[in-house]
Order: C-alpha cells, then sequence, then structure tokens
C-alpha cells in the first residue's frame, strides 16, 4: 500500500491510528502535530515496517520527549533517503541518503559514523551544532553537503586511522558557514606539510561559498570543477604547493589540477596568486569576479 502526499503542503498532523496500517510501503513525509485526540504522534511510526525510498520527518518540536529506548527507524530495513532532525531518528545501517535539517542540539549522536553504506550526506541549518562524529569514517560516502552550520571544525582526527581518508568521496558542497576554521579540531593535525596533510583522492567537484574564516581543510588536486566565492585561499594555496610525486591514482602521478576542467574564483580578498596556465592543461572554463 502507498500514501502519496507529497503535493499536501498544508498538511499539519498524520492521523492518529496511521501506525496499524503495517502494509503501508510509501509515506513520502510524516508531519508530527500538537497534540490532539486525533493527532499521530512519533510512535505512529514503530508500526510502519516496511516503509521503503524516502521519508521526510518535520516539525519535530512536537515531538516532546522521545519513550525511552525508541529509535523509530532503525528497524525500517527498506528506506534509501531520510530527512531528519532528531537524535531519535537513528536510521538502519544500510541508508543511501540522510539530510539533517534544522538540528537544535550541539553535537550529532555518533551512530551517524555507523552508517557505513551511506552514499550522500547533507546537513543544514543546523545553527547550534558544534561536534560531528568522525565523517572520514564513511567510505562509501561520495556527495557531502555543508550548509549553514555554526561549526568552527568538522572532524576530530585524534584518533587516526591507516584506511584511506575519504575513499570514495567525488564531491563537496560547504556554504555560509562563517564560524569553520578547519576540517579537523585544532592540534589534530598541526603543522604538518602539505605532503603530509589528508587528502581527497577521488574529489572531482568542490564548492566553497561565504566561509571567509576558513583556512585549513584536506587537498584537493584531482578536482575537475572548483568553485570558491566569499572565502580564504589558503587551502588552495596548500594545495597548489604539492608535488606531483605526492598524488597517485591507478599508480600513475599527476600534477595538482592538471585534471581541473572549470575554475570559478569570485570575491576572493587574500588571493595572492592562481595556478599557472601550464599546470590547467584541461581547463575548459574560467570565471573571475571581483578578485
Amino acid at each position: 500500500m502507498n500514501l502519496d502526499i507529497k503535493g499536501c503542503d498544508g498538511l499539519d498532523y498524520m492521523p492518529c491510528g496511521l501506525g496499524q496500517i503495517t502494509c503501508l510501503q510509501t509515506l513520502p513525509k510524516f508531519v508530527v502535530g500538537k497534540r490532539g485526540r486525533e493527532v499521530g504522534q512519533l510512535r505512529e511510526l514503530k508500526g510502519l515496517k516496511n516503509l521503503k525510498g524516502q521519508l521526510k520527518v518535520s516539525c519535530l518540536e512536537y515531538a516532546g520527549t522521545p519513550e525511552l529506548g525508541s529509535t523509530y527507524l532503525k528497524d525500517k530495513l527498506y528506506l534509501k533517503s531520510l530527512w531528519n532532525d532528531f537524535e531519535c531518528l537513528q536510521p538502519h545501517p544500510n541508508l543511501d541518503t540522510l539530510v539533517v535539517h534544522g538540528y537544535q542540539g550541539s553535537k550529532i549522536s555518533c551512530w551517524l559514523s555507523s552508517i557505513m553504506n551511506l552514499t550522500e550526506l547533507c546537513l543544514e541549518f543546523c545553527f547550534k551544532c558544534k561536534h560531528l562524529p568522525p565523517l572520514h569514517q564513511l567510505s562509501s560516502l561520495k556527495v557531502l553537503k555543508l550548509l549553514v552550520l555554526g561549526l568552527e571544525s568538522l572532524e576530530d582526527l585524534s584518533n587516526k586511522s591507516t584506511t584511506i581518508f575519504f575513499p570514495s568521496l567525488e564531491e563537496v558542497h560547504i556554504h555560509d558557514c562563517p564560524n569553520l576554521k578547519e576540517w579537523w579540531r585544532p592540534g589534530d593535525v598541526g603543522e604538518a606539510s602539505n605532503a603530509h596533510l589528508p587528502c581527497f583522492h577521488h574529489l572531482t567537484y568542490l564548492i566553497i561559498e561565504c566561509c571567509p574564516n576558513l583556512t585549513s581543510m584536506p587537498l584537493f588536486p584531482p578536482v575537475r570543477k572548483l568553485k570558491l566565492r566569499k572565502t580564504g585561499s589558503k587551502p588552495l594555496q596548500k594545495t597548489m604547493k604539492l608535488k606531483s610525486t605526492t598524488i597517485k591514482a591507478s599508480s600513475s602521478a599527476f600534477p595538482p589540477f592538471s585534471k581541473l576542467e572549470s575554475l570559478d574564483f569570485q570575491e576572493i580578498e587574500d588571493l595572492d596568486s592562481m595556478p599557472s596556465l601550464h599546470q590547467l592543461s584541461s581547463l575548459q572554463v574560467l570565471k573571475l569576479h571581483k578578485l
């Protein structure tokens, strides 16, 4: 059974008893309403074990205190994509896409690092969040989007791993994170030379906008599309200084930015130098604005 309510933007709550429709397979969104006799609460999700596809859970400010031991979504083995902003909504470990929108806590739970098949992660409008679990442990992650966050650093690398840093990551979008200074916490990487800094080995798409205090992040020599707007240039400068022997792909070395096809720089105040044209052997699109 399917319940298609994609166009019901004015929906205020889910009906009480919805959780008894155990054969329900498709439910695009679940709206938590203010308490009332006819209003279904978050616990209605418990009985919907056959849900599959995408689910967006909204208006969680009306959910109140969750029942002790309740996870609500962990047994939904067929869900592939989830939007939520509540700590207790831990999904099953095979989830494909996770969007955390408007989370009001200061720390996102460590269960995020356990979703090992996650390929796309979006964290947005989490103004109060100050700590994230180690994201580089998500070995299947291909797309990472960080939008309007209050973080000063992203990762704790104090427990260093011998595994490849983000082995599958292809796209990174970082937008409107004015407090963000470093990818890792102070002291985790220290003053390591460029050759020993963590590196995105498979990154092809990088956009950073409105992050003026960002000074340190993993290097990104294999990128094919690069856009920097209203952000610091230090991560770029550090990547430029890499030698071709530092980064290897398919057992062959290549210079940084030799695969770059599109370059877009806008309003970068501290940009002292750019990659030389002989480095940009694959460049097709060049945009420069207010440098």
